[in-house]
């Protein structure tokens, strides 16, 4: 059911929640192994590395395993399905490429469309994001000395919270759609961009300056 369209955005969400349970255990762990330390070792390091690499591979495996979702396709639909797979299935190479030709011609003129390209400015705006609070965030907190002998481990503390958000998150908008959809999606961007403004407005207060460049003993702008 998961592509019906009463239950795509609840089952989406679900999954979305899901997902970031990844980011509530794994920094509960880095949490209590990095603990009071200062400085974070090779052989510290290291079992975080194979941990990530091997449950990486174990959920790329699972993947293979997924069960095809249920048809929910007409009679007509089914028999002009049928009709393109005899039409691959006797086709060449060459109409192969040309049909990769099309559908790349077709992405690009839809990508300079006027819809797409407002679009796009909130696509590089979450990868921004993304950035900031993956790589950038956790990086300015392990350098801030100010934190005292627990600085590293609070790089853990953040991804739990951050985990902590996404989850909820997703388990609000997706489990309580069925409540939140009728005041439309407007209330929600406003309540994200407050969020958001709010979140970006203490971090600037509380992180250093210098804090991305090196160790830093400043405790922030507060």
């Amino acid at each position: 059911t998961l592509f019906r369209s009463s239950t795509i955005g609840r089952n989406s969400g679900i999954f979305w929640a899901l997902l970031q349970f990844s980011l509530f255990f794994g920094n509960l762990y880095i949490y209590f192994s990095w603990k009071g330390k200062r400085t974070i070792s090779e052989a510290e390091r290291k079992p975080v590395f194979i941990a990530l690499t091997v449950i990486s591979l174990v959920g790329t495996v699972l993947l293979f395993i997924i069960r095809n979702p249920a048809s929910f396709t007409s009679s007509s639909d089914d028999v002009l399905e049928n009709d393109v797979r005899a039409e691959e299935s006797s086709g060449s190479v060459k109409s192969y490429l040309s049909k990769a030709g099309g559908a790349f011609k077709n992405a690009v003129r839809l990508f300079i469309t006027k819809e797409m390209l407002l679009l796009n400015v909130y696509v590089a705006y979450t990868g921004l994001e993304l950035t900031f609070y993956s790589g950038v965030y956790g990086t300015c907190i392990g350098a801030t000395s100010a934190f005292g002998d627990d600085e590293k481990s609070l790089i853990g503390l953040s991804g739990i919270f951050i985990g902590v958000g996404e989850i909820l998150g997703g388990g609000i908008f997706g489990l309580l759609m069925s409540k939140t959809k009728r005041f439309g999606r407007n209330p929600v961007v406003f309540l994200g961009l407050v969020v958001h403004l709010l979140a970006f407005f203490l971090i600037f207060l509380n992180v250093p300056n210098n804090a991305l460049i090196a160790a830093s003993l400043e405790i922030g702008r507060a």
